[in-house]
């Protein structure tokens, strides 16, 4: 599939489906991944680096595509993520950073299934998390809190496995410990 230069957003469903769909030229100036865009297309393979100006990440958008290439996503940019962006299939996502990145809210599934999750970098904006299963099978080492504040919600439902370290601001320690009870120690 060849898409025109002037193409920065795939619409809710763009490819949802196509499962004979392998390859598609998104090279990373596509800012909007609508929900269920590329769902089902059971063999894509995308570059993680098309994801690097992305600005939303609609629900599902990445549900059951054969996998992400180059294993660390760095996304700087986002407004909005949805729930189970990647599904629940194991993509070859190794790490995330949201550095910059100025989304509110964490919907169920985040990275539900990553099994070659290593670590995450939350954005220093997340003010609430919504849902379950965020890292479930996921086997992170570490995950980062950018934010001052702790997150409401959902928050000791992420299913965070108990060895993984968590870093949070040195002035918010006693928030976090408040608010992520169950991972309080």
């Amino acid at each position: 599939m060849v898409l025109p230069n002037s193409c920065t957003v795939l619409q809710e469903g763009a490819f949802g489906g196509c499962s004979s769909l392998s390859q598609i030229n998104l090279s990373n100036r596509i800012t909007e991944f609508g929900r269920y865009c590329f769902t089902e297309c059971s063999s894509l393979i995308i570059s993680s680096s098309v994801l690097t100006n992305a600005t939303i990440i609609g629900e599902s958008a990445f549900n059951g595509i054969a996998s992400l290439t180059g294993g660390d996503l760095i996304l700087s940019h986002l407004t909005e993520i949805g729930a189970w962006p990647f599904g629940n299939r194991t993509l070859g996502i190794t790490s995330v950073d949201f550095t910059g990145s100025t989304f509110t809210q964490i919907s169920p599934g985040l990275f539900e299934n990553q099994t070659s999750l290593d670590h995450v970098i939350l954005p220093a904006t997340l003010i609430t998390v919504d849902g379950w299963g965020h890292f479930r099978e996921v086997p992170l080492r570490w995950i980062k809190f950018l934010g001052t504040t702790a997150p409401t919600g959902d928050v000791n439902s992420m299913e965070i496995r108990s060895a993984a370290k968590i870093y949070v601001p040195d002035a918010a320690v006693n928030d976090y410990k408040a608010s992520l009870t169950e991972y309080a120690s």
